[in-house]
């Protein structure tokens, strides 16, 4: 290979490696522009209804919530539970038994207007 033609290649290596260069800093340029305009999740943006019970709660913790026991519970929400369903959160049950974020709603208000706020209620199992 002569003096010229090595020349060349590393001519286009640079200009291929500037190329590059360039196309990186624009897509960090716009991915940071993406980022700086998510907001962060508030009490107000995390959930629409402030009365509706987290999908992400398993029966337990409703049980907690509601001071019921997690037997009243999956009764209210009309399951028969199976071995490891208490562990399941209120998403995978619905998801598992084919109830809808507004049946689930629906079906827990009775349990959750109930309970009251002031801590009075039944034992936990």
């Amino acid at each position: 290979m002569n003096k010229t033609k090595k020349t060349l290649i590393a001519a286009g290596l640079v200009l291929l490696m500037l190329l590059l260069g360039l196309l990186a800093a624009r897509e960090s340029k716009l991915f940071w522009q993406q980022l700086r305009g998510i907001e962060m999740p508030s009490a107000e943006t995390r959930r629409q209804n402030p009365h509706q019970m987290p999908r992400y709660l398993n029966v337990k913790e409703v049980a907690v919530r509601c001071h019921k026991s997690e037997t009243e519970v999956f009764a209210a929400l009309g399951i028969t539970p199976a071995a490891g369903d208490e562990q399941l959160s209120l998403r995978e049950l619905g998801d598992k038994y084919r109830i809808t974020v507004e049946e689930m709603q629906n079906r827990l208000r009775p349990l959750r207007d109930s309970s009251g706020r002031n801590g009075a209620g039944k034992n936990h199992e």
